[in-house]
């Protein structure tokens, strides 16, 4: 069903302070598949999105005028999903972070 999907929203958490504020499974999922997801990202986390993303920040205020434009500009949603893409293959490689644990294993041991 998420191939389907040209937008996809995950958590909204605005509503609910006790929410993470990041985004999960889902985006990434969305990310692979080229798809521009929108979740809400809380303010203190939002340095460590240091690269596009392909994430769209959401909140309570600007939930309808997100949403809107990437209902309406087809070529921004092809660039986030080019994005989020690039953002998942980079950041959360399976290979890249286990050579990353590995050394961290391998200082302690």
């Amino acid at each position: 069903m998420l191939q389907t999907c040209d937008i996809v929203v995950d958590s909204v958490g605005f509503y609910d302070k006790r929410q993470v504020g990041w985004y999960g499974v889902l985006t990434n999922e969305a990310q692979q598949m080229e798809i521009p997801c929108c979740t809400w990202i809380k303010p203190e986390l939002e340095h460590f999105l240091d690269q596009p993303s392909g994430i769209v920040n959401i909140t309570a205020e600007n939930i309808t005028q997100k949403l809107e434009e990437l209902i309406v500009d087809k070529n921004l949603r092809i660039e986030l999903g080019k994005q989020g893409i690039k953002y998942v293959k980079e950041v959360h490689d399976n290979k890249d972070i286990c050579q990353k644990i590995l050394q961290v294993y391998k200082k302690i041991i």
